[in-house]
């Protein structure tokens, strides 16, 4: 869910890039990444949503995540494809 923003920006800064997303990681869980607004540098990384089949303990809603934790399942055995921009 997306909410509106209800305040005023707190100085003439422009904001050109989203300060906060949201991971869906291969567990199923989903976290919440805030970013630094000047630099835009990730500085927290929350799980949101524990995923229901989700085999990792420390996945509680609201802990903190390193981050290689976002990274892929090492474990996982599929091959993942990539296209560049000009589709080879």
């Amino acid at each position: 869910m997306v909410y509106a923003a209800d305040g005023g920006l707190s100085s003439n800064a422009r904001i050109t890039g989203p300060m906060s997303y949201t991971v869906s990681l291969w567990c199923g869980c989903t976290v919440y990444v805030a970013c630094n607004p000047q630099t835009r540098i990730a500085h927290a990384r929350v799980v949101e949503r524990r995923g229901e089949t989700c085999p990792i303990r420390a996945h509680e809603v609201g802990a903190r995540l390193w981050l290689w934790e976002l990274l892929p399942d090492p474990r996982a055995t599929t091959t993942v494809t990539v296209f560049e921009e000009n589709g080879v």
